[in-house]
């Protein structure tokens, strides 16, 4: 249920709450399936997007990189959740003005996009 309040605190811009109840989510989560599950990476991908709207950058980068830890560390790679991640990173240095870098990671992302097969109408956007 914290998962479901934080979206909807996202979704109407409340971004602070957003935060505090993903937050909440993640401890459960973290309780019942360790550090390194991907609900795990999912829950810090979500923390990051919130941390985002608050246009707190840094700190969303921080949660995006854990995440993408978390997913390059599987022994079961996802290679679309890797490529979400390096797009979200990506982002994230867009926002703030880093471009060279925001360029290294839309790249990594299109690469690893295209190395799953994953065919989809983001190609197009992602460069």
């Amino acid at each position: 249920m914290y998962y479901n309040i934080a979206s909807v605190f996202k979704t109407i811009g409340n971004f602070t709450e957003a935060v505090d109840y993903y937050k909440k989510s993640l401890e459960i989560e973290r309780h019942h399936y360790g550090e390194d599950h991907p609900y795990i990476a999912q829950s810090y991908n979500y923390i990051a997007l919130a941390y985002d709207g608050l246009k707190k950058h840094h700190e969303a980068l921080s949660y995006y990189f854990k995440a993408l830890n978390i997913y390059t560390n599987a022994k079961e790679k996802d290679l679309h959740a890797i490529a979400t991640s390096y797009n979200n990173i990506g982002s994230s240095y867009y926002k703030r003005g880093k471009y060279h870098e925001a360029i290294d990671y839309y790249q990594k992302s299109l690469d690893m996009d295209l190395e799953g097969n994953h065919s989809h109408k983001n190609h197009a956007y992602i460069i």
